[in-house]
C-alpha cells in the first residue's frame, strides 16, 4: 500500500506568501480563483488511480482554509483522504506568534501524527518544494520511520530551527506510538526557481529535485508506481511539445535520477532520437542522524 503526501503552497497551489498582500489574497480567494501548479492536477489525478493508495495534503496554511481547499480539490477532480493544516489562529490567540511561521516545529510532528492514522501503508512518496525546508523536514521524517535518528539528534534539529520545546515533546509522544514497518521511498522537491542548490544536489538518491511534475511522473514510472499506459497518458500534455519533454527526460538521465535505459525506452516510444550524455556520478550520502547534523552545519548554516 502506498501513501502519497503533498505539501500545498508552491507544490500543488501557485500561492504567494512572500508579501502581506499575497498572504491576504491567498487567505481570502475563492476555490475557483486558486491556481494549481502546472502539471500538478494531471499527476495527482493519476496517483488517485494507483491501487491501494491514499492521498494526504499537509500544509502550514491555517485550518480555516480547509473548506475552500476541499472545494478546490473537488473542482480539480482530486480525491483527498486527509488534509492536515496548522492551527494558526489558536497560536495567535495564545500569543505564540513564532508558531505562525514555524515550519519544522509544526510540520514534522504533524507528519508523524498523520502517520498514526495510516499505519498499514508501507511505502510513502513525499512531494514538496524548495521555498522553505520541505527537504529537511521530509528527510527527518524518513529517518524517524527507519529509526536512523536518535532522540538527541532530533532535539538538536528542532532546536536549530527554532521549534518550541512543546513541539519536540509532541513529536516524541507521537514517535513512541509508531509501528516501524514503513519506509519513505522517494522525496520529490519542486525547484520553484529552477535552481539546483548544493543542499539538494548532496542529498541523492532519496531526494529527487525536479523542474516540472512531469519529471516526477517519469521517476514514478521507472519505480513501477505508474504503469506504461499512465506514463504515456501523462506524456500527452498540451503544455509541451515532444522535444521539450525529451529535454526534461534527458535532464533526469544526466543527473542520474533515472537510468539511461529508461530514458531511451521513453523516447523510443515517441520516435525521438537523441545523442546520449553519460549520467553524473555524484557521491551518495548515506543519510542518518549523524550525517544529517553534519549537513545542517555545512549547508543549512550558510
Amino acid at each position: 500500500m502506498k501513501l502519497f503526501r503533498w505539501d500545498i503552497d508552491k507544490t500543488y497551489l501557485d500561492t504567494e506568501f512572500e508579501s502581506f498582500s499575497g498572504l491576504v489574497r491567498t487567505a481570502t480567494e475563492k476555490a475557483s480563483d486558486k491556481k494549481a501548479i502546472a502539471g500538478a492536477i494531471r499527476l495527482v489525478k493519476t496517483l488517485n488511480q494507483v491501487e491501494e493508495s491514499s492521498l494526504v495534503f499537509i500544509s502550514g496554511s491555517p485550518r480555516q482554509m480547509e473548506k475552500v481547499l476541499r472545494q478546490k480539490f473537488a473542482l480539480d477532480g482530486i480525491i483527498v483522504d486527509e488534509i492536515v493544516l496548522k492551527d494558526s489562529l489558536g497560536a495567535i490567540k495564545k500569543g505564540r506568534l513564532r508558531d505562525v511561521k514555524q515550519q519544522v516545529g509544526y510540520k514534522l510532528p504533524a507528519l508523524v501524527e498523520s502517520k498514526l492514522r495510516f499505519p498499514e501503508y508501507k511505502e510513502e512518496y513525499l512531494f514538496g518544494d524548495n521555498v522553505e525546508e520541505d527537504a529537511l523536514i521530509y528527510i527527518c521524517y524518513s529517518l524517524i520511520l527507519s529509526q536512523d535518528i536518535s532522540h538527541f539528534q532530533l532535539k538538536k534539529v528542532m532546536k536549530k530551527f527554532g521549534a518550541y520545546n512543546r513541539s519536540f515533546e509532541r513529536l516524541t509522544n507521537y514517535i513512541q506510538r509508531l509501528h516501524y514497518s514503513s519506509k519513505v521511498k522517494r522525496i520529490f522537491i519542486r525547484l520553484v526557481d529552477h535552481h539546483l542548490g548544493e543542499k539538494l544536489s548532496r542529498l541523492s538518491p532519496l531526494i529527487s529535485p525536479i523542474h516540472d511534475w512531469f519529471q516526477a511522473a517519469v521517476i514514478l514510472w521507472e519505480d513501477g508506481v505508474l504503469t506504461d499506459q499512465q506514463c504515456k497518458d501523462l506524456w500527452n500534455d498540451p503544455r509541451f511539445h515532444s522535444e521539450q519533454q525529451a529535454n526534461l527526460i534527458q535532464d533526469l538521465q544526466i543527473r542520474g535520477l533515472i537510468k539511461i535505459e529508461s530514458a531511451q525506452k521513453l523516447l523510443q516510444w515517441f520516435g525521438i532520437e537523441r545523442e546520449w550524455i553519460p549520467s553524473s556520478s555524484l557521491p551518495l550520502v548515506e543519510l542518518n542522524g549523524a550525517t544529517l547534523l553534519t549537513l545542517l552545519e555545512e549547508l543549512w548554516s550558510q
